[in-house]
């Protein structure tokens, strides 16, 4: 991942993090796909704003939030 990448995604999640009950390690796009699914209205706008200038931002934002956190967990299970 890009330097650029990782300076973005460390603030998304920074911003996130700090937010209105946020949680550690979960993107404001993951979250907005979140609520999204639930029906709430922040949610469907957000997505779909994101969505129309990258298809499938926030589900692949959950997808992606979903599989480094995977990553995590396996690398503190090494430590066995």
């Amino acid at each position: 991942m890009s330097y650029f990448l990782r300076f973005w995604l460390a603030l998304d999640l920074f911003v996130q993090a700090i937010a209105n009950k946020g949680q550690v390690g979960v993107t404001i796009s993951a979250r907005a796909e979140t609520a999204r699914y639930h029906g709430h209205k922040w949610g469907c706008v957000l997505c779909k704003w994101l969505d129309a200038m990258d298809r499938d931002h926030c589900y692949n934002a959950r997808l992606n939030d979903m599989k480094r956190a995977k990553a995590a967990y396996d690398a503190l299970r090494e430590w066995r």
